[in-house]
Parts: C-alpha cells; sequence; structure tokens
C-alpha cells in the first residue's frame, strides 16, 4: 500500500515513458462512491443487448447478444470477451468459428474454471436454439452436449442456475419462438447430461421471461420479470433452496418507503452479501419509458430468526428481502444491458439498449461501459483509482513495468490479468 501511495506523490521517479504518456493528464480525483467511472477504450465490444456477463475471478466476461442492423436485420455475436474493470482493458478471448453458436442473443450462461456453460437462445426472437454448449478457454474450442431426458422446451431470455454440490444446472421460465411466456423449471445434471422436469409447487414462481436470478452457495432467487401482459411485482421474491427442493415465497419491504417499480430485462448482478438492481423497461409490451434507477436489494435471512422482543426474550420473526434506492442513476435510462459486481463493490455496467431522444433516435443498441462504486472498495483498490487519476497511462502498463515503479506484485498482477488463457 505504501508503495502505491509512493507512486502518487512522486510523479519524477516515473521514467521518462510513462511520463511522456503522461503529459495531457489532469488533476487527479481520486476514490468517490457513486462516481461513474467511464471505459474509453477503443479496442472492445461492438453495441449490443441481450447478452450475458459474467464474472470469473477479477474479470468481466461479455457473450453473445444482438445488433439490429438500420435495415432490420439481427446480427448475434460469438466471441466471448475479457474486461479488466481496474484497467480497462478488453481482450477478445481466441475462439474457433467452426460449431459456434448463432443464436447467442437473450441465452444463459454459467462460468467454470475453464469454460462457460450455455444454454439457448434466439437470433431474431423468431427461434429459439435450445441448444447446450461449452466453450473451452484454453483451446477455443465449442462443444455440444447431448442431452437426453424431458428436455425443456427451446426458449430464450430465461435464467440459469448451478448447484455446486450436486453438480445441477437449474432453468426456470422464458419465451418461446411463438410467443408463449412460461414457468417451466428443469434440472440438468452434469455428471450425466440428463434433463429432469422439476414439478410445480404452491410457491413456484409466475411465467415471466426477462427476469433474473441471484445464486447464493445453498439457493437461488427469482427477481422481477414478467409477460408482455402482466410485470412481476417487486414486493416479493421466490427462493429454491438446493437442500430441500421446494420453492418459498419471501416478502420485500422497503428501506426508504420506495419500491422499485416491476420491470422486464434489468441488470442485475450481486456479491456474496447483497444483489444491486438496475435499468429496465416499466411496460409489459416492453415500449417506452426504460428507467435508470439503480437500487440495492439485501436478501432474506434463514426463514425465520432469533430477535428479542420488547421483554427481552428470544422469539421467532419472518425474514424479508430489502430494496435501497441508490443515490446514482445510469448514464441514460438503458434495458437489456448486463452488469457484474465485484466483493469490492464495484459495480460494473455493459451494453443494452439506450434511450436518447436528443440524438434524433428513439431507442438504439450501446457498448457503453462504465463502473460505480455501490459501497467502499479496499484500501488497495482506492490506491489504484488515485493513481490512474493522476497517471491515467498506469492502466496500459504491464505487469513488468508496474512493478518497475512500485506498485506490490499482487496488485500488478492483478490489475493486468484479462484472462489470458489461450
Amino acid at each position: 500500500m505504501g508503495s502505491c501511495l509512493q507512486v502518487v506523490q512522486g510523479r519524477d521517479h516515473l521514467h521518462s515513458d510513462v511520463a511522456s504518456r503522461n503529459e495531457n493528464a489532469v488533476k487527479g480525483e481520486g476514490f468517490q462512491l457513486f462516481k461513474i467511472y467511464e471505459d474509453h477504450s477503443t479496442i472492445r465490444p461492438k453495441p449490443r443487448s441481450s447478452h450475458c456477463a459474467v464474472l470469473h475471478g477479477n474479470v468481466m466476461l461479455i457473450f453473445g447478444g444482438v445488433y439490429i442492423t438500420s435495415g432490420g436485420i439481427s446480427r448475434t455475436f460469438q466471441v466471448v470477451w475479457a474486461y479488466n474493470m481496474l484497467s480497462n482493458q478488453w481482450k477478445a478471448i481466441r475462439s474457433v468459428k467452426e460449431n459456434a453458436p448463432a443464436y447467442t442473443a437473450a441465452s444463459a450462461v454459467l462460468p467454470f474454471d475453464d469454460h462457460l456453460f450455455i444454454y439457448s437462445g434466439t437470433k431474431s426472437m423468431a427461434t429459439a436454439s435450445g441448444k447446450c454448449m461449452k466453450f473451452h478457454f484454453g483451446s477455443g474450442l465449442w462443444e455440444d452436449i447431448t442431452c437426453t431426458g424431458q428436455k425443456p422446451l427451446e426458449v430464450f431470455g430465461h435464467c440459469l442456475a448451478y448447484d455446486q454440490q450436486s453438480d445441477k444446472v437449474y432453468l426456470f421460465g422464458g419465451l418461446t419462438a411463438e410467443g408463449s411466456c412460461l414457468s417451466q423449471f428443469y434440472s440438468l445434471n452434469l455428471q450425466t447430461d440428463h434433463w429432469e422436469r422439476m414439478m410445480p409447487s404452491d410457491n413456484t414462481p409466475t411465467r415471466r421471461f426477462y427476469h433474473r436470478v441471484v445464486q447464493c452457495e445453498d439457493c437461488f432467487y427469482i427477481v422481477l420479470g414478467g409477460s408482455y401482459t402482466r410485470l412481476a411485482s417487486s414486493k416479493s421474491i421466490f427462493r429454491f433452496g438446493y437442500g430441500s427442493q421446494e420453492w418459498s415465497k419471501h416478502e420485500c419491504i422497503a428501506n426508504d418507503g420506495l419500491l422499485p417499480e416491476p420491470r422486464r430485462a434489468p441488470a442485475i448482478a450481486y456479491n456474496s452479501r447483497y444483489a444491486i438492481m438496475c435499468g429496465g423497461v416499466v411496460r409489459g409490451d416492453g415500449s417506452a419509458p426504460f428507467v435508470d434507477d439503480v437500487w440495492r436489494l439485501d436478501l432474506p435471512r434463514p426463514a425465520f430468526f432469533s430477535v428479542a422482543n420488547s421483554d427481552g426474550q428470544m422469539c421467532l420473526e419472518p425474514s424479508y428481502a430489502t430494496w435501497t434506492r441508490l443515490p446514482v442513476t445510469l448514464k441514460v435510462p438503458t434495458s437489456n444491458h448486463t452488469a457484474v459486481l465485484t466483493e469490492n463493490n464495484c459495480l460494473c455496467i455493459f451494453g443494452g439498449i439506450v434511450q436518447m431522444h436528443h440524438r434524433g433516435l428513439r431507442e438504439y443498441r450501446t457498448d457503453n461501459c462504465y463502473s460505480i462504486y455501490v459501497g467502499v472498495a479496499t484500501l488497495a483498490e482506492m490506491a489504484w483509482r488515485i493513481l490512474c487519476s493522476y497517471f491515467p497511462a498506469v492502466k496500459s502498463m504491464s505487469s513488468q513495468e508496474l512493478r518497475a515503479i512500485g506498485v506490490p506484485l499482487p496488485y500488478a498482477a492483478w490489475v493486468t490479468t484479462t484472462l489470458d488463457l489461450s
């Protein structure tokens, strides 16, 4: 930490190459909570919506999505991109085009150590693939997974969750190419590649698409989404327990008296402590308006927890999820975007459909990428942000160059990681 601060205080100690790259550096603004840190990289993924984003270590991975041309032609994307949120460096992970999926819009992705698991997707909302695939980081190869059992209907706009203990993937909801909104619920055993239909119960969530999932160690939650005619309320969320194999409904309360409007296609990101929800479209038919609000969702504790009553005796109280409106908004109202949230409270947002009337376009797809700290970061990460604000060139330096100017080895490696597994 001391080495980082020495770099900030001692510009004269930087070698001439670093100094020349920083001639136009402005006075640093330091670390700020809820400040938007924009990415201005020239090398980056193309504008898109309905893509997937997952966190893999300290790197955000972007996959799939769609871009609609002025002539109404849908273009989907097959390349996996890796983004280091600290150095603002993008890298396209090498991949073999052979067998690459074409239906990559509104698909769902799960990250594993050496590969991505992808299920289904669409190209133009008139078709859905229903395929299970793996993308291997090291080889860049795409692998078809041949599954048995009672397979789910082919959908897009669905959600996946993964239970590490049972090695099972869970699929919920989605929209068919014919326009049917579903509440289908299936599990896929990754040891046998066998699908199994999960029987509904009284607390199974209603049919929905473009909903979002929040994963925990022993369960997952289904949040928001809805059908064309009815959006799911933010007054409750649904939990599926891996151990109990049962759904439960949890009521939500507002920390400041306000609850989010019901919506489809928001971005929801989470770490081990809480989730963040932002943006989305608040009409069932998908028309305007989009929204730009940002909310924190604190998940329920176990179904009941012990508290002390007015007499000091312990009693059981029901557990609630809590929504809190944060004092920040997205750059512009956005839907069908993605976000990830690090353990250091850094929210990173990419892409989506935005509304900017002054440009003469009601809606268009964007490659906007920016980070917001929704909680206090570690001292090391704050120091890095301060260093970057005074000397922007350090973000493009190699690990060896960072070490040469005094950045400690763990941090020098951390901020230059781009998932170089090829």
